[in-house]
């Protein structure tokens, strides 16, 4: 009996059809590598994936491939997502791809690294195309929301910490597709009509995407083509905590776990380095406490224990209405009761273990306070001669005696000690490099002040030296 014929086509149909009736390949995740990726001229992107014993065939349409926020390479392991189907032309089955993305980090992040990656290739990150910043600015402008937090923020600190600058908000929009082009005809306004002395660009914190803005390519460009200097004020991305492992008995546990994540390759080989080295980092950290142990202990010895140890106090009992639940539940607290010890690594904080008769207050003191004061009170012959040195000037000492009466201006002390403008100049930056003056614009002349502090700061350095 003669068996039914059928065609290519009908042959390569009823392939398809079975193919397309398979729930599990109408909807399918599928890890690989990259390989032959090709862009079209229609838009249309045909690649492969494949890993050490196999390879499929994909293509991705123009309307998919519109949406994605990285640029695909050859060697890049990604995972694809789409459906698997049979073109009957052809009579082979393909992964049509609506999706892609790269295996282990975001796609944001791959295009964030290939557009640096372009950018640095270009030279737009050469140190030599940085602008200095100017010493004193008279006018600075800010590109951010006019709605956002952080525009109050900057005025807030501006104001306490350089209040005779000019403030300009230049109000644009910091998310969303209309934010990088209103951020650059900022940018190229105030550089245009000469608006600043400073730019200061940014927003608050946020997500990746919230401030992927500022990662668009038009604003880097626009700010490398500025000739007004910018500083970047944008706030760090957070990542929303995970859940805590299970059990972690084993590195594969580790990197199971991590696979979770959306951490960047170079922070999963720290995990793994501390992991594989726990004992070593262990020993590492003993050495850091007894280091700090020894570190406070000098600090204990300073003129300014008392003050520093007030200080903390004061910072932590703001914020800390615990001290005096405690002091209510103990009402036979005398000041012998209360123990106060402060601790080098616990930064900033405080923690309070009360009994039945008494009270142990363990204050965290600020750690580059406690290096400043070691630094400070270090014995430092040559910083003792610098100042000693700069006060055994006569012009310099009496400019110090007439700035002690009241403040004065260059040309006042000029006139005064009967000696010339230049002379003058020199002799106050001798003093404001030792930190002796302060100088402070006072409408359109500079001012000059006593800072009494450095004075007694080198009696302090001489008392304890020499006495």
């Amino acid at each position: 009996m003669e068996g039914q014929i059928y065609t290519v086509s009908e042959v390569n149909g009823f392939i398809k059809n079975v193919i397309d009736g398979i729930p599990q390949l109408s909807g399918i995740y599928i890890r690989g590598e990259l390989s032959n990726y090709k862009i079209y001229p229609s838009g249309h992107h045909y690649f492969t994936l494949k890993d050490g014993e196999g390879a499929l065939r994909c293509v991705m349409f123009k309307g998919s491939a519109m949406k994605l926020r990285f640029r695909p390479e050859n060697g890049m392991q990604v995972i694809a997502y789409g459906r698997i189907s049979v073109f009957p032309r052809d009579g082979a089955y393909q992964l049509y791809c609506s999706q892609l993305s790269p295996d282990g980090v975001g796609d944001l992040y791959v295009a964030f690294e290939q557009l640096k990656d372009k950018l640095y290739r270009e030279g737009l990150f050469d140190e030599g195309h940085k602008k200095p910043l100017p010493r004193y600015p008279q006018r600075i402008a800010i590109v951010t929301s006019s709605a956002g937090a952080a525009i109050h923020d900057m005025i807030r600190i501006l104001r306490r910490r350089y209040p005779i600058a000019r403030v300009l908000l230049l109000p644009v929009r910091v998310q969303g597709v209309e934010a990088p082009p209103e951020i650059v005809g900022a940018i190229r306004y105030a550089n245009r009509w000469k608006l600043a002395d400073v730019l200061i660009t940014g927003r608050g914190g946020g997500s990746m995407e919230d401030l992927w803005a500022f990662n668009d390519e038009r604003v880097a460009r626009a700010i490398y083509d500025c000739e007004t200097p910018i500083i970047s004020a944008v706030g760090q991305y957070q990542e929303a905590p995970l859940p805590p492992p299970q059990q972690l008995d084993t590195i594969c546990d580790l990197i199971d776990y991590m696979d979770l994540t959306r951490l960047p390759p170079a922070d999963r080989w720290r995990l793994l380095t501390l992991y594989a080295h726990l004992e070593e980092y262990e020993r590492t950290a003993c050495r850091i406490v007894e280091q700090s142990a020894a570190l406070l202990a000098q600090v204990m010895q300073t003129p300014e224990t008392d003050r520093l140890l007030r200080q903390c106090l004061e910072q932590t009992l703001e914020n800390t209405p615990r001290l005096m639940s405690a002091f209510a539940q103990s009402q036979t607290l005398s000041d012998q009761s209360i123990t106060f010890l402060p601790c080098v690594m616990s930064f900033n904080s405080m923690r309070f273990l009360t009994g039945d008769d008494h009270i142990t207050v363990i204050a965290g003191v600020l750690y580059w306070l406690i290096l400043r004061l070691t630094e400070k009170y270090a014995a430092n012959d040559e910083h003792l001669l610098a100042c000693l040195k700069t006060l055994g000037d006569k012009s310099r000492l009496d400019i110090l005696k007439l700035l002690k009466e009241q403040d004065r201006s260059g040309q006042e002390l000029a006139k005064e000690l009967g000696i010339s403008q230049g002379t003058v100049s020199h002799h106050l930056n001798v003093l404001v490099r030792d930190e002796f003056i302060r100088i402070a614009k006072d409408g359109s002349r500079l001012r000059c002040s006593l800072a009494p502090e450095a004075i007694e700061s080198m009696v302090d350095d001489i008392r304890r030296l020499l006495l």
